[in-house]
């Protein structure tokens, strides 16, 4: 009697899949880096800005070619149109360069009127190696024509540091500076400072970049006038050291 063969039985066969997730944190060393990034841009556009010229005087042509399209508005669009280009006009000379006044973290007390970075509190230099130090603009030179560029946010400023004590020093350098736009815009006084550690014996060069707050659409050059000043980290008044005056094209 011949025995009836059983059909082969079908079973899965289960496959290594080369499929990995993508990791979302890479390790460097010690250094843990997150892809997880939240960047801020602050964004400001001020009365004279070039922007808002020109979304004025676009929107008045807006206005002006609906008036053409539309039938029975050409009345109320025209007068839209001429208020736009009017503002347009407008925000060129009422910019926020013609107004006279002073940096918004300005410290009256200040020759320059300007404002102060926040240190940290660290021990105060003797009072001899403070009356030593010494400060000079190196860079620009005096009635110098510098020329960065139109808008530019800052200028670079080259100070020259001389501590000739035979201890170390630290101490704040304060830049104190007046801008004057031309052919038209106010006075606007501001200050920088920045915190100075020197070796005993040491003369050294420090880059400074200086920013600028007066540009506008209309503005030809600016009349920059620094005062280079020291003030213990204690406080108190700060000594004139030096000065430049220089123009910005």
């Amino acid at each position: 009697m011949k025995l009836l063969e059983r059909p082969p039985v079908m079973r899965p066969v289960r496959l290594a899949s080369p499929y990995r997730p993508a990791q979302h944190r890479v390790r460097i060393g010690q250094l843990n880096i997150d892809p997880n990034i939240d960047i801020n841009a602050p964004v400001s556009i001020n009365l004279g800005a070039l922007p808002v010229t020109i979304g004025l005087f676009s929107a008045s042509a807006v206005s002006f070619l609906i008036g053409t399209q539309v039938e029975g508005s050409k009345g109320v669009t025209s007068v839209l149109g001429i208020l736009l280009a009017a503002g347009g006009v407008a925000n060129i000379f009422l910019g926020d360069s013609l107004k006279d006044g002073t940096a918004p973290n300005a410290d009256p007390s200040l020759p320059g009127g300007g404002g102060v970075d926040v240190s940290p509190p660290i021990i105060d230099t003797p009072e001899q190696v403070f009356a030593a130090l010494d400060a000079r603009v190196i860079s620009p030179a005096e009635a110098a024509k510098v020329d960065i560029g139109f808008f530019a946010g800052s200028v670079p400023i080259r100070v020259r540091i001389d501590n000739p004590s035979d201890a170390p020093a630290s101490f704040d350098l304060v830049l104190a500076y007046k801008e004057q736009p031309e052919p038209t815009g106010a006075l606007l006084r501001s200050s920088e400072t920045v915190r100075i550690d020197i070796g005993a014996g040491e003369k050294r060069d420090y880059d400074i970049d200086l920013p600028l707050n007066t540009w506008g659409t209309v503005t030809a050059y600016i009349e920059l006038d620094l005062e280079i000043l020291k003030r213990r980290t204690s406080g108190g008044d700060a000594t004139r050291l030096d000065s430049r005056f220089f123009e910005l094209t």
